[in-house]
Parts: structure tokens; sequence; C-alpha cells
């Protein structure tokens, strides 16, 4: 089209090396039903999940939001393992002290390991555009490229609500002695000492109940209801 530039992005101005880091997909479940019933209710429950993440985000904790849910990505293993303890610790306790079954939700979480790019990292250089306003390179620094991103978002779904699974490429994430119990799944309480882990235990199977009574209603699959029911008692039993 006559007057209209064309696309051009250099990639020799990607960084030259690719930061190994740990990646999490962190996301609430059911959004899409939720939204359709009420835009108030689902906006509490995606930003709910943000504030969250905000406030228990340390230094070297580095987030991406994308609407229902949140990429977490840090070097450090020990730091994402005590971010993603807070979290769920904040989310539990918000679910076991809110009194209505339809205000409450649930988050599950993947993690994954390898190189990423940050997009603050790649040089304005790359692209006439980001150079252009203030808000542009902004925009390319919210950006964030890497095969763990894939890894994560596909084995979110095999996460059991309010738990944690683990790709096969971070295989550390998991202490020896976590090991022994899953190589799947990583639990964010230590056994028989989170209160709010055993309050969650005790909430979860009334809100499964809540939730099968009226399926048809929220759009949520009774198939779907009975595993992840299942997977919330084996995720917890040790609680």
């Amino acid at each position: 089209m006559p007057g209209v530039d064309a696309l051009w992005f250099n990639a020799n101005h990607l960084p030259n090396a690719h930061a190994d880091a740990y990646v999490a997909w962190l996301d609430v479940m059911g959004v899409r039903g939720a939204m359709l019933r009420s835009l108030p209710v689902s906006a509490n429950f995606v930003f709910k999940l943000h504030v969250t993440a905000l406030e228990e985000r340390t230094a070297g904790i580095h987030l991406y939001p994308v609407m229902d849910g949140v990429y977490v990505v840090t070097p450090d293993r020990d730091e994402m393992r005590t971010f993603l303890s807070a979290v769920y610790t904040r989310l539990a306790i918000c679910l076991t002290t809110t009194a209505q079954h339809e205000h409450r939700f649930l988050p599950k979480c993947a993690v994954a390991h390898g190189p990423v790019i940050h997009g603050s990292d790649v040089n304005p250089a790359a692209s006439a555009v980001f150079q252009r306003t203030t808000d542009n390179e902004r925009y390319k620094d919210s950006v964030l490229l890497g095969m763990p991103m894939v890894y994560a978002a596909q084995c979110e779904p095999l996460a059991p609500p309010f738990g944690v699974y683990v790709h096969a490429s971070a295989p550390d994430f998991l202490e020896p002695q976590e090991r022994k119990q899953s190589h799947v799944w990583w639990h964010w309480f230590e056994p028989g000492q989170s209160q709010e882990a055993q309050d969650l235990r005790n909430a979860l199977p009334l809100y499964f109940d809540w939730c099968d009574a009226r399926a048809g209603a929220i759009d949520y699959d009774p198939a779907r209801i009975r595993v992840h029911r299942a997977q919330s008692e084996q995720y917890l039993v040790d609680a």
C-alpha cells in the first residue's frame, strides 16, 4: 500500500546470550465462564491474582501479565519457589475467607526451565518503531520469548487446582526428598505445617459440591469437576 512503511525488525539486535531461567505460567481457572456470567466477578478473580503477584514480587522476579494469568520469570530456583509459596498461601486465604462460593476462584501453575529473551534486553535499534516514543519502548519491554513459556503453558492443564506442575525441563526444581513423593507436582506448603493448606483441603470439597450442583449454569463440565476434585484431594492429602 502506498505510504505505508514496510515491517522491519533486525534480529541481530537480540541479546547474544540467552539466559536460562525458570518460567512459571500462573493463571485463574474458568475465567471464560466467569466473564460470560459477570464482568465484575471475573475482574475480581483476575485482578486479585495480579495484585497478589505484584505484592509478592521480589527483586529478581519478572512478571509478564497476560489477561487472566501471568508469566513469572527468574534465574533463581529458590526465589521462584518462595514466590509461588507466598502467592498460593495468600490465594488460599482468599478462598477460605470468602463466604460465597460464586466469589471463589482456583489458580493453577506450571514451571519450566530454559533460555529466554526479555524484551528489555532487546536493543531499541532493532526497530525504528521502538525508538519513536518512550511508550513504544516500554511496549517492547513487556514482551518475553523462549521455549519455557511454551512448556509451562502446555503443562498448566496438567496441574491440580491450587497446585504446581513441573515440566521435564526443570527437574532440579524439586529437592531430592520431594522427588520421593512426586516427580511432576511441587507442593508450595510444608506437610503438616501449613494451616492455610489444611483450611484449603477442608474448603475445596464444599466448593466442588457447589460447582457440581450448578455445572451447566456455570459452564463447568461435570467430568472436569470430577478430575479437578480428585487432583485437589491428592495434592492436599498430606497438608
